[in-house]
């Protein structure tokens, strides 16, 4: 009877905790997100395309050759 007791004790406590405790949490306002750029639509290409490729092929010359 006691164990009952206890358990329906906590039981309330806890429930009132959880609709107590949201209330003191700050609020907030939606806002519509900023939607980011994209990478390739910045406006600034990269400086030496020829460059970067080869570039590109002399690492993996280095990492895959044995």
């Amino acid at each position: 009877m006691i164990k009952s007791l206890s358990a329906l004790a906590i039981f309330g406590l806890l429930g009132a905790a959880v609709v107590v405790l949201p209330g003191f949490a700050p609020q907030v306002e939606a806002r519509e997100p900023v939607a980011l750029a994209k990478a390739g639509r910045l406006g600034h290409p990269t400086p030496c395309p020829e460059l970067f490729a080869t570039g590109l092929a002399q690492l993996r010359h280095v990492l895959f050759t044995e």
